[in-house]
C-alpha cells in the first residue's frame, strides 16, 4: 500500500545524460479518484503546476495552474536538482535551491495523497535521466 501525505517535500537529483527536449514531473497529493497535483521541468527553462484531473469516463484532464521560466535551470546535458512542496493550499517549485514559484491554491483543494517522480519525451529518443537520489520529507 502507497503512503498518503497530507504536507510533503519531494526532492529529485536529474542528470540529463540524451536528448536536450524532455521533462521532468514530480507529483503530489494522487489521488486515484480526482487527480494530482504535477510540477514540469524542462531541460530547455520552463516549467509548469498543473492540475491532472480524472474525469467521470477515466480520461486525464490537465488544468494550468501557473508556468513560466527560469534561469535556475541547468539547460542541456546538466545536473539540476528539483523540489516541490505540498503544504495545505500552498504548492511551491525549488529549482538548484532557488524558491521559483510558490502559489496559494484553493480551486481543486486536494488535501492528500500518494507522490510520484516522471520522466517524458516531447518528441526525440533517446531520452536518458540519471535519478541520483529521491528524497521525501516532512516541510
Amino acid at each position: 500500500n502507497a503512503f498518503e501525505y497530507e504536507d510533503v517535500r519531494l526532492e529529485v537529483r536529474a542528470d540529463n545524460r540524451g536528448r536536450n527536449n524532455n521533462s521532468v514531473s514530480l507529483i503530489c497529493r494522487y489521488d486515484p479518484d480526482r487527480g494530482w497535483y504535477e510540477f514540469n521541468i524542462t531541460n530547455g527553462g520552463l516549467y509548469d503546476i498543473l492540475y491532472a484531473e480524472i474525469t467521470s469516463n477515466g480520461n486525464i484532464s490537465y488544468n494550468e495552474i501557473t508556468n513560466g521560466g527560469s534561469n535556475a535551470i541547468r539547460q542541456g546535458k546538466d545536473v539540476n536538482e528539483y523540489a516541490i512542496e505540498c503544504v495545505g493550499n500552498e504548492l511551491t517549485l525549488y529549482i538548484n535551491g532557488d524558491e521559483v514559484n510558490s502559489i496559494n491554491e484553493r480551486t481543486y483543494d486536494l488535501r492528500k495523497g500518494q507522490i510520484g517522480v516522471s520522466v517524458s519525451s516531447f518528441n526525440v529518443l533517446p531520452i536518458q535521466i540519471d535519478m541520483d537520489w529521491i528524497k521525501v520529507n516532512e516541510p
